[in-house]
């Protein structure tokens, strides 16, 4: 409940504040949606109440048989490429809003 109350005063925060428009808002809830019943089905195989091939493939090839844990090291790539990711495509739509605004100004005059 305190999740989704968080959630949704941030949606309200970045609709109100023209971060996102509302159909932004939708076809994100649809995607994040979508994300979540896949990663429950590949993670963790929600019918069955086992482990899914993906938690599996990680118990096995990334969790120290030494230490029974999974290592700091082992974070650094999603981190990486979430970094890349968001960071190239911020910069994308900004370059991409500047000319528009430019474009808008210059049929103004």
């Amino acid at each position: 409940a305190l999740m989704m109350t968080y959630s949704a005063i941030a949606l309200r925060y970045r609709v109100r504040d023209h971060l996102h428009t509302l159909d932004q808002i939708i076809v994100g809830y649809g995607l994040g949606l979508f994300n979540a019943i896949a990663w429950l089905k590949f993670a963790v195989n929600s019918n069955t109440d086992s482990v899914g091939p993906v938690v599996s493939m990680v118990q096995q090839y990334l969790i120290s048989s030494e230490t029974n844990q999974f290592p700091i090291v082992g974070l650094l790539v999603p981190i990486l490429v979430g970094v890349l990711v968001v960071g190239s495509f911020e910069r994308r739509i900004g370059v991409w809003l500047k000319e528009r605004k430019e474009g808008e100004d210059k049929k103004m005059m």
